[in-house]
């Protein structure tokens, strides 16, 4: 039998800083696309940089525009960071598993 935890535990692993395995789908509804299932190892919740690292990534590169705030909790999102460095954007409603464990 399959083991499943709630929705507050998987939270909780994904806040937790630690590497997990996930599976979520994608849904845009703006766009009309998603339905794909995405089987991610080994992620961990990206974390920002510090304020000495911001101001030190800043000398560094050409001056931007700011750019908005991602309002995570609002949006009901999480920014995963993959074996590779890059980061993937997930809808926490949209988590089917993690480690293997079913969501509910």
């Amino acid at each position: 039998m399959v083991e499943k935890i709630t929705f507050k535990e998987a939270l909780a692993i994904i806040d937790s800083g630690q590497f997990f395995d996930i599976r979520f789908i994608t849904c845009d509804l703006q766009k009309g696309t998603g339905g794909e299932q995405y089987d991610l190892k080994r992620v961990c919740k990206h974390k920002n940089p510090s304020h000495a690292q911001q101001k030190a990534l800043a000398k560094a590169q050409p001056t931007t525009k700011n750019s908005k705030n991602t309002n995570h909790y609002e949006n009901s999102t999480r920014n995963l960071k993959l074996e590779n460095g890059s980061i993937v954007k997930v809808h926490i409603r949209l988590i089917r598993k993690i480690n293997g464990k079913i969501v509910l």
